[in-house]
């Protein structure tokens, strides 16, 4: 069976390849039917938005609705979108010239040309994204929000996109299955309305979805069987069983009754789900990875960023903050697949970097994958994300993963009260963090900072104290990711036992919510604030890993010219230089 794999447009900044649809691709392989088509759309769309017909169009369409606005007299909208056309018409016309800066094995390692092309495109690519609404399960009514979406007119780029090339790029080998992966909410209508062309385009095509996304809200994704006229088979859970007994299903060999995780529409128009309880991948057996289907030199960098992932889930898994998504059902490679992944890697074309796309990778696990790098002398460079644990602060521990090739780690900082600290369950104690980073920094992993402001009961002090400490311990990390003000999200722990936090919740729309607190930021001193410091922000560059390939060429000390610099404005350096009640 010919099958195609598709990451459908995630509306953002593309990253490394998102290891899901490599996993898919080892799965299909390792059950005889190697995928044909292997298609990042994210990167994809991003390629075609920043052409300079496409920068033609955005400026004509944006003089056409200043015109508009004028000649009905709407002068302060007039005034706002002039305002946006001017700051993105300089990026917009540059664009193509970015994406050749971020390709070049040259400019891509001079810091003011790099901070120019990459800053632009993060811009570019926001104001064309901006045109898109982003709906979540967490709606009430949540598909026929999407179908709305779907049927009204739009100002989007992307529906042109698909007719001009991207769906091309998924039937281009004549695909008889085509799986979609749905990992965030950004990409929900867009996957509806890829397989919606998809269908109209090839109408006998069999279209699968399945994702992460899948398990937020399942029942609401089910409501009248609606999404089945968009999709043929929806798995909820793991793909490793599920996949090749889809495949068996279709070639006739297998009743569609029987495949793990499966729901779909029978005959009589019945939505039917095959498993009640989502079966789980078992590590120990999955296959390896695939990632020939895939094109990773489209990437905005010299030289590919290969996926890995260690476990699923979290092992800390305690965060009080954070999703449940992110948090369950923990499991983690056992240290022969960690060694043959490593190895499958090193194997690839132009391997050298490695994005870990774990939750949190296992301290343990990232010692396993360092020790492989390391005494089989594979010459890999790996970055990924890792909590705050003990394990930092022993001195072999942190050797052996620069040994073996970690050269920078995105660390939760989240904030400088251990009360604040406490209360996420981090599972920290503030004061032996500055250790820690001077271990990574004595051995040249560059550390990288994500922190935020308003966790229920955090006091505006608390918050403040947080950037105090960020400057004063400025020499012990090199990015820092201002994430922005706290977000109250159905599926956390906040939300389940508000009144632990103080919390009372008033309202709730799309996966966020409104609520007041009886003690520490409200809601419109915290606004305040977040704009202030929202110029700090360089989560796109440490998430995207771009920030990589300039630590392992050139050492830490290179992030410096390519950051936006951490500034403090100056009404925040007055509330700084208030006493502490």
């Amino acid at each position: 069976m010919r099958i195609a794999l598709a990451f459908p447009p995630s509306l953002c900044l593309p990253n490394h390849l998102y290891y899901g649809l490599v996993t898919l691709a080892g799965i299909a392989k390792a059950a005889g039917h190697p995928v044909v088509t292997g298609v990042d759309l994210n990167q994809a769309a991003a390629e075609a938005l920043l052409t300079e017909r496409q920068g033609l169009l955005a400026l004509q369409f944006l003089e056409q609705r200043l015109i508009g606005l004028r000649g009905a007299a709407q002068l302060e909208a007039a005034e706002r979108l002039e305002a946006l056309r001017n700051a993105v018409q300089e990026n917009l016309r540059a664009a193509p010239e970015h994406v050749r800066v971020l390709r070049d094995p040259a400019d891509y390692f001079v810091p003011e040309r790099f901070a120019r092309a990459f800053w632009g495109v993060v811009d570019a690519l926001g104001f064309y994204y901006q045109l898109d609404p982003i709906i979540s399960p967490f709606r009430e009514h949540f598909l026929a929000d999407v179908d709305r979406a779907l049927r009204a007119d739009t100002d989007s780029p992307m529906p042109a996109l698909y007719e001009q090339g991207l769906l091309d790029e998924v039937l281009a080998r004549d695909p008889e299955l085509v799986c979609l992966t749905l990992a965030f909410p950004e990409q929900v209508l867009e996957s509806f309305r890829l397989a919606r062309l998809l269908k109209r385009r090839r109408p006998g095509i069999h279209i699968a979805l399945g994702g992460p996304m899948l398990n937020v809200k399942t029942e609401r994704w089910f409501e009248q069987g609606w999404i089945f006229d968009s999709f043929d088979s929806v798995f909820v859970g793991d793909a490793g069983q599920a996949l090749p007994e889809l495949i068996e299903s279709l070639d006739g060999r297998r009743a569609r009754e029987s495949v793990t995780n499966l729901l779909w529409r029978d005959t009589r128009g019945t939505v039917r789900r095959n498993t009640e309880v989502a079966v789980l991948d078992d590590l120990r057996s999955l296959p390896l990875p695939d990632f020939e289907p895939f094109d990773l030199k489209r990437a905005f960098t010299p030289r590919p960023i290969y996926p890995a992932m260690l476990s699923r889930g979290c092992y800390w898994g305690r965060c009080t903050f954070c999703s449940i998504g992110w948090r369950e059902n923990y499991r983690v490679l056992p240290p022969e697949r960690i060694r043959d992944l490593a190895r499958l890697i090193a194997a690839q074309p132009a391997a050298r970097f490695v994005g870990m796309a774990d939750s949190s990778v296992p301290p343990a696990a990232a010692r396993q994958f360092s020790q492989v790098i390391r005494d089989e002398r594979l010459g890999l460079v790996w970055e990924g994300g890792m909590k705050f644990a003990k394990p930092f602060l022993d001195a072999d521990y942190v050797e052996t993963l620069a040994a073996g090739g970690c050269r920078s780690l995105k660390l939760g900082f989240e904030s400088a009260s251990q009360r604040v600290l406490d209360l996420m369950d981090k599972g920290v104690q503030l004061a032996e963090i500055p250790r820690m980073l001077e271990q990574m920094r004595r051995v040249g992993i560059s550390p990288e900072l994500f922190w935020f402001i308003g966790f229920p009961t955090e006091s505006r002090r608390e918050a403040l104290q947080t950037l105090e400490w960020l400057l004063e311990h400025r020499q012990l990390y090199d990015l820092t990711g201002f994430v922005g003000d706290y977000q109250l999200h159905p599926d956390t722990e906040v939300f389940d036992h508000p009144e632990r936090y103080g919390v009372t919740v008033v309202d709730q729309d799309n996966g966020y919510c409104r609520y007041v607190l009886a003690v520490g930021l409200q809601q419109d001193e915290l606004q305040v604030l977040k704009r202030l410091l929202a110029c700090n922000n360089n989560r796109t560059l440490i998430c995207n890993g771009s920030h990589l390939l300039h630590v392992a060429e050139l050492g830490p000390a290179s992030l410096r010219g390519l950051e936006r610099p951490m500034q403090v404005p100056t009404e925040v350096r007055v509330l700084l230089s208030e006493p502490v009640a």
